[in-house]
């Protein structure tokens, strides 16, 4: 959802846009009050770490609460 994985003509280029990704991606969904966030950390994926404070912030600023999925 933050793009990390986009080909790199789709793919953001900042940390920001990344984290912008997100609440556009929610806005499609049919059934928003459950959602899961895919984001990579592999090496060389640096985009989804540095967004994330911000994508936190931004969903939990509308709502969001945060657990474990098991």
């Amino acid at each position: 959802m933050t793009g990390d994985a986009e080909p790199p003509q789709r793919a953001p280029h900042s940390a920001d846009q990344a984290a912008m990704m997100v609440p556009a991606e929610l806005a499609a969904v049919k059934e928003p009050n459950v959602a899961v966030v895919l984001m990579h950390d592999a090496e060389g994926m640096t985009l989804s770490t540095d967004a994330l404070r911000t994508v936190i912030h931004g969903l939990r600023d509308k709502g969001y609460e945060f657990g474990v999925i098991s």
